[in-house]
C-alpha cells in the first residue's frame, strides 16, 4: 500500500488443484507484506455454498463478497465499518488502515448447497471489533458484550459453537506487548476471558496471535505469544477449552528451562541461523512473530505454525 507503487491487488482462483490459475484484479491494493499481515484469515469460502466468498480489505475498503467462485467481487455495502486502527501514521508503511482482518462462517447455520446464514467478521479496531450477520450477510451488528481495547487477530469457531479469539494491542507481526484470549459461547452469548497469561498480569509482555482449534476435539485449543522474542516464543495448549493451559517450555532455575518438545530441523538446517547463543537462549529457537497456528484436521498430533 506504499505510495511508490500504483499496482492494485488480485485474487487468483484455480479449478484444477493449482495447476493453473485465473486472475481477477481488485480495484484497490492488498498490502500482503504490510503491518498486520499475520491477522486473518481475510479470505474465506462459504463451507456450505462454495460459490460464495468473502474478503476483508485494508485501507478503508471494507468487506467484499463474490457470488461466482471469486470471478467478480463487490463491496458489501451493508457492512457498517472499515476499521479505524493505524499502526503509526508517520509513514506510508505503517500509516495504512489495517482494515477487515478475518471472516469466520458458522457452518451449522447452513446446509450443503445453501448459503451459510451466520458469519463473524473481525475488524482492526480497539472499540467494537467483532461483527455478526445472521441473514447471510444482508445485515450486520456488533456482537453484544464483546471485549474492547485490543485488536482481534484471529477468530476460530469450534464445532461445539465456541468462538475463540486472540487479541493483541498491536497489529503485529513485529509488535504486541499486551493481549488476551477470549471465548464466546454462540448459544448463550456469554464471553469468558481464558488468557494463559491475562493482560492484567505483570507477567504479560506479549499479545496473542496464532490460534488453532482441533477439528477432532473442540476442547483442544492452542495459542501463540505475539511477540515473545526472548528467550523464545511461547506456545500454549489447553485440553479443556481454555480453562487451564500448558506452556511448550517453562523456567526451572535461571537460566535453565524445561522443554515439552523435540525439534528436528534436518529438512531445514538453516533454522539454527548459525547462531551461538548464551543461555537461556538456545538454537534452534521455536521462532518469533508467530501469527498463525494450524492443527492438522486429520491428525491431531501434527501442528504447523508460521
Amino acid at each position: 500500500t506504499n505510495e511508490w507503487t500504483n499496482q492494485n491487488g488480485a485474487i487468483l482462483r484455480s479449478t484444477n488443484r493449482g495447476n493453473s490459475f485465473l486472475r481477477t484484479n481488485l480495484p484497490f491494493k492488498v498490502g500482503g507484506n504490510m503491518a498486520g499481515r499475520s491477522m486473518g484469515e481475510r479470505l474465506a469460502i462459504d463451507p456450505n455454498r462454495n460459490s460464495i466468498l468473502y474478503f476483508g480489505a485494508r485501507s478503508g475498503n471494507g468487506l467484499w463478497r463474490s457470488t461466482n467462485f471469486g470471478e467478480s467481487w463487490a463491496r458489501v455495502t451493508s457492512f457498517p465499518v472499515a476499521g479505524t486502527y493505524v499502526e503509526d501514521p508517520s509513514n506510508s508503511y505503517t500509516g495504512d488502515i489495517i482494515g477487515v482482518v478475518w471472516v469466520t462462517f458458522d457452518r451449522r447455520t447452513g446446509t450443503p448447497g445453501n448459503t451459510t446464514q451466520t458469519i463473524y467478521v473481525g475488524v482492526a479496531d480497539k472499540g467494537n471489533s467483532v461483527y455478526r450477520s445472521t441473514d447471510a450477510g444482508a445485515t450486520w451488528a456488533a456482537v453484544p458484550g464483546q471485549p474492547r481495547g485490543f485488536l482481534p487477530h484471529h477468530g476460530v469457531l469450534a464445532s461445539n459453537g465456541m468462538l475463540y479469539i486472540t487479541y493483541s494491542d498491536g497489529a503485529g507481526p513485529y509488535d504486541g506487548e499486551k493481549g488476551d484470549v477470549w471465548r464466546y459461547d454462540t448459544s448463550s452469548g456469554s464471553w469468558t476471558l481464558i488468557s494463559p497469561v491475562p493482560s492484567s498480569s505483570a507477567d504479560d509482555y506479549f499479545g496473542y496471535g496464532g490460534l488453532a482449534v482441533d477439528a477432532q476435539n473442540p476442547n483442544i485449543v492452542m495459542v501463540a505469544a505475539l511477540n515473545s522474542w526472548w528467550p523464545d516464543t511461547i506456545l500454549f495448549r489447553s485440553l479443556n477449552g481454555g480453562a487451564t493451559w500448558t506452556r511448550i517450555w517453562d523456567w526451572t532455575s535461571y537460566p535453565n528451562r524445561s522443554f515439552r518438545y523435540l525439534q528436528n530441523i534436518t529438512a531445514a538446517p538453516w533454522l539454527n541461523f548459525n547462531a551461538n547463543p548464551q543461555l537461556p537462549e538456545i538454537t534452534p529457537k521455536l521462532g518469533w512473530m508467530v501469527g498463525d497456528l494450524e492443527i492438522d484436521p486429520f491428525n491431531s498430533n501434527r501442528m504447523m505454525y508460521g
